[in-house]
């Protein structure tokens, strides 16, 4: 998939309190689910971008910011839809979205994977792993502080 500029809607959260910051994940991912269903994604896929948020809002706060509600966290995100294709019978919608967090970074080829035999007992890389499994890409950038995500459907 070619690199895109988002310049789509930006969101800031920081709060006092970790409930507090918890209440306006739930509150700006709602919006955004509304708006994913709005553009013709079907159930499976909003569900999928929901779940995919949500693991990488909850990792800038925990791994990123070592839960400290107050360092800020930024999530921009764009919704293309229904670019027709050249034949008028395929359509394509896009979610493109980018987190980033204040933290230090991490090495993202060191999560450990969760299917081998080794790893089934660890609790840490399964929420990346789920985020590679439901979108369509995922990148990692800035040091390993940023991840842009993409979810692509054809009707």
């Amino acid at each position: 998939m070619r690199e895109v500029t988002l310049k789509g809607r930006v969101i800031s959260f920081s709060a006092d309190t970790g409930s507090e910051l918890s209440f306006r994940f739930d509150q700006t991912l709602d919006a955004i689910v509304k708006e994913v269903n709005d553009s013709g994604f079907s159930k499976d896929q909003v569900y999928g971008v929901r779940l995919c948020l949500v693991e990488l809002l909850v990792n800038a706060f925990k791994h990123g910011h070592q839960k400290n509600p107050k360092k800020g966290i930024r999530l921009e995100y764009k919704i293309v839809g229904g670019l027709c294709f050249p034949t008028g019978s395929l359509r394509a919608f896009y979610f493109f979205g980018s987190i980033m967090d204040e933290g230090d970074g991490f090495g993202f080829d060191k999560i450990p994977d969760p299917t081998l035999e080794e790893n089934l007992e660890k609790v840490n890389g399964r929420g990346i792993y789920m985020v590679k499994a439901y979108s369509d890409e995922l990148k990692f950038e800035h040091n390993g502080n940023e991840f842009r995500v993409s979810f692509v459907i054809y009707k």
